[in-house]
C-alpha cells in the first residue's frame, strides 16, 4: 500500500513525535513524512501527493501554502492549549523574558491564563498573520539588545538561532497528533467509498446503452457519456462544465424542466433530421430544492422510421399526396404570389390555416405543401369533417379500442391522427366541427398525443396539421362558434387563395388542361371569350365541370350551372323543374357520349323502363 497520508513537519522535533506514535504506519508506507524546507514547499507537497497521498497535514503557516499547491484534502495540525501550556513551562526554564510569537488565528489568550500559569518570567506576546511578518518581529527584540528566549511554531523556531537568541519549539502533543491523524484516516476513508462509488457510477454511465447527461441547477452540464457522445457527435471536454444552451443547443427542453420545475416522462424528440430519441428526464432535489436535471434517451430512429414504414404500407391506399406546386397553373400575379407563399410555408414545420372559396383548390395546396416539405416521403391524410357526423368524425379521427361502442370493429381501428404519424393531416372545414370535439382537437394540438375511444393510453404523434376554412374563424370565434384557443393554435400560418374570378388569367390555361384530359376535339379559343365574362362562383370545380360539359355537347351552358338562376329572378323556385332539368341535362350528355338505353340506366341506377319514361318527358 503506498503512503496513503503526507505530512509536512516543520521541525525534525515534530517528525520524531510523530514517528514516535505511529511506528508501524511509516515502516509500511501508509505514512510519509517531509520535514519543511525553506523555499521547497510546493516541491515537498507534490512530492507527497505523486507516492499517492490522498490526504494531507500540515502545521501553521505551511497550511496555507500546502493548501495552494495541490489538489488534495489538507488538514490542519492544530495546537491546543495544552501544548501551549507545556512549551510555555520549559521556556520558563531559561529564566528571561518569553517572547510567544503567535499566529493570530490560534484561540489562546495568555492574559485568561497569566493567573493559572504563574509563570517567574514575564511573557510578551506577539501576533502575526503572515508567515513574512515572523524575521521582522525577531529582528525588532535583535534592535533592542534585550535577552530573551522566544517560543513559536517552526518559522521562529528556524530564524531565532540566525539573531542569537534561545528558542523553544511549540510542539505538537501526542494527543493532538492523534486527533488530527484520526480525522484524515476518517477523511481518506470517505474518499475512498466516494472514489468507488464514482468509479461504479463512471463505469455505469459508460456501459449502459442510453445516453446520459446530466445539467446542474445553473444550466452547466456536468455528465456527458459515451454514449451520448456518440449520438450528439459532441466531444466530452467540448460540453462537460460548459453551459448547455451554449454547447448543446438541440436539449434545450433540459433548460426548460429546470425552469419550470416539470421532469420529461418518455417523450419523442427529434433532435436532428436524422435522429429522434425517447426522452427521460428527472429533477434531481436537495433539501427540496432543484440542484439539476438528469436525462437519459435512447435512439429510437430506426424504430420510429420502422413503424412509419408500417404503417404507411398497411394503409397506403389514400394515404398519398399526389399534387406538386410545379403542377398547378399559375400565371397570374395573384396566383404567383400565393404559390410562393405557400413553398415558403412547407419548408418550415408550423400549423397552416388555409382560407378559400368552395372549390378554390384548398386540398391541392395541402397536398403540394406535404409534397414540398420534409415529410414527403410520409403519409398525406386528407379528411372533409363537414362531412362526417360528430360521432362518426371523432371515431375517424382518433380511433377506438376493440368493444369501445356497439359495433366497434374487432382489434380496434387506428384514427387518421395515427395514420398521419411521421407526415401530414389535412383538415378541411374546420369551421364545421363541434364545440366538445374542438375541446379534443386542442388537446392533441397542445400535447402532441391522441388516445383512442376506449382507450387507457396515450399515443404520441408527430404530424403537421394543414387546416382549410371555408369562412372566416376569427368571426366564428367572435360569432362564439369556435373556441379562441384552438384558433390560435391553428393560426400559426395562414395561407389566403383567392377566388378564381381574381385570377382570371389562369382561367384559359387551367380550361385547356382540363380539355386536354377529357380527350375532346374541341378548342378554348371558341369559348374564351365566354370564359373570361363569367364569375365562377364554383371556382376551379365549376370550371372543371363546365369543361366536361363542353367536351360532350360542345357549348358550355354557364347559365344551366345555376339552374334556379333564372327562376330566382323571376321569384319562383320550381324544386321539380330544377331536377327534372338537371336530369334532362345528365341524360343528353350520356347519349350524346355514345352510350346506349341500357348502359344510361345502369349509370344512373335506375330501370329502363324509369328511364324511358324520363326521356318520354
Amino acid at each position: 500500500m503506498r503512503g496513503r497520508l503526507g505530512v509536512i513537519a516543520n521541525s525534525e522535533a515534530l517528525k520524531l513525535r510523530i514517528t514516535k506514535c505511529y511506528p508501524g504506519k511509516i515502516a509500511r508506507g501508509e505514512m510519509k513524512i517531509e520535514v519543511y524546507e525553506e523555499g521547497q514547499l510546493e516541491r515537498q507537497s507534490k512530492a507527497l501527493v505523486n507516492q499517492g497521498a490522498r490526504v494531507l497535514i500540515a502545521r501553521s503557516g505551511a497550511y496555507e501554502w500546502v493548501c495552494k499547491s495541490v489538489s488534495v484534502p489538507v488538514i490542519r495540525l492544530k495546537i491546543t492549549a495544552t501544548d501551549i501550556i507545556f512549551s510555555l513551562k520549559e521556556a520558563e526554564r531559561f529564566g528571561r523574558k518569553i517572547v510567544f510569537i503567535q499566529r493570530d488565528h490560534i484561540a489562546f489568550s495568555y492574559e485568561e491564563w497569566k493567573e493559572v500559569l504563574d509563570l517567574t518570567v514575564p511573557v510578551q506576546v506577539e501576533y502575526y498573520h503572515n508567515p513574512e511578518e515572523v524575521e521582522p518581529i525577531i529582528h525588532s527584540y535583535a534592535n533592542r539588545e534585550e535577552a530573551v528566549t522566544f517560543l513559536g511554531g517552526g518559522l521562529s523556531h528556524s530564524l531565532a538561532p540566525a539573531f542569537g537568541f534561545d528558542s523553544v519549539f511549540l510542539n505538537a502533543s501526542e494527543e493532538s497528533i492523534r486527533e488530527t491523524v484520526s480525522s484524515a484516516e476518517q477523511l481518506i476513508e470517505k474518499l475512498e467509498r466516494e472514489m468507488v462509488r464514482s468509479e461504479l457510477v463512471e463505469n455505469m454511465l459508460e456501459k449502459v446503452h442510453d445516453a446520459v447527461v446530466a445539467v446542474d441547477e445553473s444550466g452547466v452540464v456536468s455528465i456527458f457519456n459515451e454514449r451520448a457522445r456518440l449520438l450528439l457527435k459532441k466531444e466530452m471536454l467540448d460540453v462537460v462544465n460548459r453551459p448547455l444552451l451554449e454547447v448543446l443547443p438541440e436539449l434545450s427542453f433540459l433548460h426548460d424542466a429546470l425552469t419550470t420545475g416539470q421532469s420529461i416522462t418518455e417523450s419523442i424528440r427529434v433532435l436532428h433530421s436524422d435522429l429522434i430519441v425517447s426522452v427521460n428526464a428527472t429533477l434531481i432535489y436537495v433539501d427540496d430544492q432543484i440542484k439539476g436535471v438528469l436525462c437519459t434517451f435512447q435512439d429510437i430512429t430506426h424504430l420510429q422510421m420502422l413503424e412509419k414504414k408500417i404503417r404507411y404500407q398497411l394503409n397506403k391506399r389514400g394515404l398519398i399526396a399526389k399534387l406538386r406546386f410545379q403542377d398547378m397553373i399559375a400565371v397570374d400575379p395573384l396566383s404567383i404570389s400565393c404559390r410562393e407563399a405557400a413553398r415558403a410555408m412547407a419548408k418550415t414545420e408550423g400549423t397552416i390555416l388555409i382560407y378559400g372559396e368552395s372549390g378554390v383548390g384548398k386540398e391541392v395546396y395541402a397536398q403540394s405543401i406535404h409534397n414540398d416539405s420534409s415529410r414527403d416521403h410520409a403519409p398525406f391524410v386528407a379528411v372533409n369533417c363537414a362531412a362526417l357526423t360528430e360521432t362518426l368524425l371523432e371515431s375517424e379521427l382518433f380511433g377506438y379500442e376493440e368493444g369501445a361502442f356497439t359495433g366497434a370493429r374487432k382489434g380496434g381501428k387506428p384514427g387518421l391522427f395515427e395514420l398521419a404519424h411521421g407526415g401530414t393531416i389535412f383538415l378541411d372545414e374546420i369551421n364545421s366541427i363541434t364545440p366538445s370535439l374542438q375541446v379534443k382537437l386542442l388537446r392533441v394540438l397542445e400535447e402532441r398525443e391522441v388516445m383512442r375511444i376506449g382507450s387507457d393510453y396515450v399515443i404520441p404523434l408527430d404530424v403537421r396539421i394543414i387546416a382549410a376554412s371555408d369562412v372566416s374563424l376569427k368571426r366564428s370565434v367572435a360569432a362564439g362558434e369556435f373556441r379562441a384557443d384552438l384558433f390560435y393554435r391553428l393560426d400559426v400560418l395562414e395561407l389566403m387563395i383567392p377566388p378564381l374570378r381574381d385570377r382570371k388569367a389562369d382561367i384559359p390555361l387551367m380550361f385547356e388542361r382540363f380539355l386536354k384530359e377529357t380527350k375532346a376535339d374541341r378548342r378554348v379559343e371558341d369559348v374564351q371569350e365566354q370564359l373570361m365574362a363569367y364569375e365562377w362562383p364554383g371556382n376551379v370545380r365549376e370550371l372543371r365541370n363546365a369543361t366536361q360539359r363542353y367536351a360532350l355537347l360542345g357549348k358550355l351552358n354557364l347559365d344551366q350551372t345555376r339552374p334556379q338562376a333564372k327562376a330566382m329572378e323571376e321569384g319562383v323556385i320550381s324544386i321539380r323543374e330544377i331536377q327534372q332539368r338537371v336530369e334532362t341535362e345528365v341524360i343528353e350528355m350520356l347519349v350524346q357520349a355514345g352510350h346506349n338505353k341500357t348502359e344510361i340506366a345502369k349509370l344512373l341506377g335506375i330501370s329502363r323502363t324509369a328511364l324511358w319514361k324520363k326521356m318520354k318527358e
